[in-house]
């Protein structure tokens, strides 16, 4: 919830205390106003147009899967369609996949086998999990996440 614009002209010489909620990445703001009514602009920061996020990140050492494996839910909200998506853990560049669809608003379900000679995975280390997406407009965005091994 952002707020933008509070008109409260009706008001105008009345003492009555004003309230204004503005919720702020998970954080609530309360704006108090007493006596003269409050009028104006609240500027809040805002997501990027084009961004991802991240859900669900996991690295298994023990799996059916051939191992190290790597699951996670990437979310696109964007204006155009992603282009490609880049794998990195611990800043080391794992792979990159390139997208052709054109979806803006989606859930990519991420699965790999982390095969490097530069990382080995480790079950009970800490391992930080970043993806770099570029979008056909030039702009990126990076979700990281941090994981323990299991």
């Amino acid at each position: 919830m952002i707020l933008c614009w509070a008109n409260l002209k009706f008001l105008r010489n009345k003492a009555l205390p004003i309230l204004i909620l503005v919720a702020l990445g998970g954080v609530i703001a309360f704006v108090l106003g007493i006596g003269r009514p409050l009028t104006g602009i609240i500027q809040t920061a805002r997501e990027p147009l084009n961004h991802i996020s991240l859900r669900g990140v996991s690295l298994e050492t023990k799996s059916v899967c051939p191992t190290p494996y790597l699951t996670a839910l990437v979310f696109v909200n964007a204006s155009v369609p992603l282009s490609s998506l880049e794998l990195h853990i611990n800043d080391t560049y794992l792979e990159s996949m390139v997208c052709t669809g054109n979806m803006t608003n989606y859930a990519i379900l991420y699965k790999a086998t982390v095969t490097s000679q530069n990382i080995s995975i480790i079950a009970g280390e800490t391992y930080k999990v970043t993806f770099v997406a570029t979008f056909r407009d030039g702009t990126t965005s990076n979700a990281t996440a941090l994981v323990v091994a299991v």
